[in-house]
């Protein structure tokens, strides 16, 4: 009986041994399809066009493969183009050995970019000091999950012209098996001084977060953050600003077809030579067609596509697009929202203003448009309040005096004010009409 037991635990050792070294073999095997296309898949639609990625080489092992791609991309404003050289190290599942210790999973690549393109290795070549060193790591799970992380190492350089110090940058990307992702990026003290003109710059540190229902669709819906803790400029022009914050999103309209796009940008503090000492701006577009968008990048692929972009026919027909994308947005509704904080002069100032396009869907040609319709199917309504105090003891004073007596601008309660309107093609200023036939 206990034979037979070693026996049958002798067999299943054998076995999971064997599956074990067999099983990187199988993984190596289809490593091409599992990190190549699950990378090429995670780029948008819309800009495959500008790239292509070509495999030059590919060794596969059993434990551990090489390969080498091609990457270019087509700018319509450079003469040749954006091609890089990358180079993977590719270690094979199950049991990967990393710098962050044993992971499982099918894959974990180490990447070396190099450019291959005149213009940038000469920029490159005029750089003074030894560049940063890049590190770029792909790890692919089992569920086909992928992990990319990157770091920049630290940078330090002091001469008689320029002194430049860095503290580094890390990344991360992770994509999940729905292809939702997160991104996330941070970049150290970054300080430059040109002892010359005694121009300076610092940047106390970055950190971005970034995350999508679809990476591989730009008009998914998604968000960012972006907080800058200080950063200043020193020199003939002296800025400093800080806590610094710009939040975005990208939602689905209610309006079928279209997206809504919000977008929030706050200065906690500035000192300068300018009169502003905080700042916020906070815009919302409704109703913006994604249409419009798949449109614009059709016209980059077509354009990228002739082979000379600065022919007539290519202009012709660049021409035309933007007549059509021009078409598209006069046709469709969109509603566009701005509201500006700022203190300046110690006091505390605001602007709202909104923009209601109804759209002219009726419209065919642009040879057609009129200015009495465009006025009619636009709704704009802006509000302005400035601190009174602050504007009359500042070098604005004797305009806002001008601006009162006009009507333009009244004074009520410590505030300059102004409301003004276009609806259903009337002019409305602080409460008076006034006829719009006059400025056209």
């Amino acid at each position: 009986m206990g034979n037979r037991i070693l026996q049958v635990l002798l067999v299943l050792s054998v076995t999971i041994v064997l599956l074990l070294g067999i099983i990187p073999k199988v993984i190596g095997i289809s490593i091409r399809d599992a990190t190549f296309t699950s990378l090429f898949d995670l780029i948008p639609m819309e800009t495959r066009g500008q790239l292509s990625i070509n495999e030059t080489q590919f060794d596969n092992g059993w434990f551990r493969s090489t390969a080498q791609i091609n990457v270019s991309y087509t700018a319509l404003d450079l003469v040749d183009d954006l091609t890089m050289l990358v180079e993977f190290d590719i270690s094979h599942g199950p049991f990967i050995f990393t710098k962050a210790g044993l992971k499982f999973g099918l894959a974990h690549a180490t990447v070396q970019p190099s450019f291959n393109t005149a213009e940038i290795t000469s920029v490159l070549t005029q750089i003074p000091f030894e560049l940063p060193r890049l590190s770029f790591d792909l790890f692919v799970a089992f569920d086909q999950s992928l992990t990319a992380t990157m770091e920049v190492s630290p940078v330090s350089y002091d001469d008689s012209a320029a002194r430049v110090n860095f503290a580094g940058m890390s990344g991360s990307l992770q994509t999940n098996p729905d292809k939702s992702s997160e991104i996330f990026v941070s970049v150290g003290n970054l300080q430059l001084k040109d002892l010359n003109s005694q121009f300076g710059f610092n940047l106390a540190s970055l950190n971005l977060q970034s995350s999508s229902t679809q990476i591989s669709d730009i008009l998914a819906p998604r968000s960012a953050r972006l907080t800058i803790p200080a950063t200043s400029i020193s020199g003939p022009l002296e800025v400093s600003a800080r806590d610094i914050l710009i939040n975005s999103q990208i939602q689905k309209s209610a309006v079928a077809g279209a997206l809504d796009v919000y977008q929030d940008l706050r200065v906690a503090s500035i000192k300068s030579d300018f009169p502003f000492t905080s700042f916020s701006w906070t815009t919302e577009i409704k109703q913006f067609r994604a249409e419009i968008i798949r449109s614009y990048y059709e016209l980059i692929t077509d354009l990228q596509e002739q082979t000379n972009p600065n022919s007539s026919t290519a202009i012709d027909q660049s021409n035309f697009m933007n007549q059509q994308l021009g078409m598209l947005i006069v046709q469709n509704s969109l509603i566009l929202n701005n509201l500006i904080l700022a203190n300046a002069f110690d006091g505390d100032h605001s602007v709202d203003l909104k923009i209601n396009w109804a759209g002219l869907p009726n419209l065919k040609s642009a040879t057609d448009l009129n200015m009495s319709d465009v006025i009619n199917a636009m709704t704009i309504i802006i509000e302005i309040s400035l601190d009174e105090q602050a504007i009359m003891g500042s070098q604005f004073s004797e305009l806002v005096e001008a601006f009162v007596q006009q009507n333009f601008l009244r004074m009520e309660n410590d505030r300059i004010l102004l409301s003004g309107s276009l609806e259903n093609g009337a002019l409305n200023v602080n409460g008076e009409d006034i006829p719009i036939d006059q400025f056209f």
